[in-house]
């Protein structure tokens, strides 16, 4: 079982099967369940284009072109189990990671997770979206790590696709980063090339934010759509007046740190500074 597999194919046969098992056992209602809950409620059919672009995500219109407007279950459980397939392939490629047992283990963390089953049941219309961000934000990360200039210009364009999709994946390419950072170190580089790999990620990063800003101004400014001030809006993006950028940095930690030793179930109820943990 710990043997690597060397053919690509028989890697993604066995990541989509995985996938596939993952996801029936943990999402399986969502083949066939059209109960509706949370924000579902609202979009039995989508029809929210503008408010879209003016959170950013310019391109989830165009996914609902492609999809169609009515909130399938069946259709959208699908395309998500397509998409995290091809990422559960692509991450144990990532990481070099080869053989049965892993790629299975992947495709576990990749599909039971406190994510995915919310956006399963409540957030339902947008699980195919946030699939595809998720992908191309591995992508994106395994393009640049290639090292070829096409693969590099690739890789930009799919970071600052999955920008337009879904801002938060973005996260998960910085954290891709980090993880071929740890196994880079393995190799003793010197100080120099370590360097020059971090202004290469630094770089691409960039030029992924400044492809998906621009694009998003044109839409923007075609289509006569505003920038949404209020809930998930970026109007204030960047603007730390009202804040101290070093207690923000010690809060952002200290909640990880919070989590880790005390973590939360689905529902938790504080009572009189007690917090009851229902399960």
């Amino acid at each position: 079982m710990l043997n690597k597999i060397q053919t690509p194919s028989k890697r993604l046969l066995i990541a989509i099967i995985a996938t596939l098992s993952f996801y029936i056992m943990t999402n399986g209602y969502r083949l066939s369940n059209s109960m509706f809950s949370g924000d579902s409620l609202l979009m039995l059919h989508q029809n929210d284009s503008a408010w879209q672009i003016a959170l950013g995500r310019f391109v989830q219109p165009f996914l609902v072109m492609l999809r169609g407007g009515i909130v399938t279950p069946f259709l959208i459980s699908v395309i998500s189990i397509f998409w995290l397939s091809l990422s559960v392939y692509l991450l144990t490629d990532f990481i070099e990671s080869t053989n049965i047992l892993s790629i299975t283990l992947i495709a576990a963390v990749m599909v039971c997770n406190s994510t995915l089953l919310s956006a399963n049941a409540t957030f339902l219309h947008n699980a195919d979206f946030y699939t595809f961000a998720l992908f191309l934000s591995i992508w994106g990360i395994w393009l640049i790590k290639k090292e070829r200039l096409i693969n590099t210009i690739m890789g930009v364009l799919s970071l600052s696709i999955s920008l337009g999709v879904y801002q938060s994946y973005i996260c998960v390419a910085i954290a891709l980063v980090m993880i071929h950072f740890l196994f880079f170190m393995l190799e003793c580089p010197t100080f120099k090339a370590t360097i020059k790999k971090l202004f290469k990620y630094g770089l691409c990063f960039i030029a992924a934010a400044a492809a998906y800003w621009i694009t998003w101004k044109i839409f923007q400014k075609i289509f006569g759509i505003w920038t949404a001030d209020t809930y998930n809006g970026m109007a204030s993006l960047g603007d730390y007046s009202d804040v101290s950028l070093l207690s923000a940095i010690g809060s952002a930690y200290n909640l990880v740190f919070d989590h880790f030793f005390q973590p939360d179930t689905f529902i938790t109820i504080p009572f009189r500074g007690i917090s009851l943990n229902v399960v």
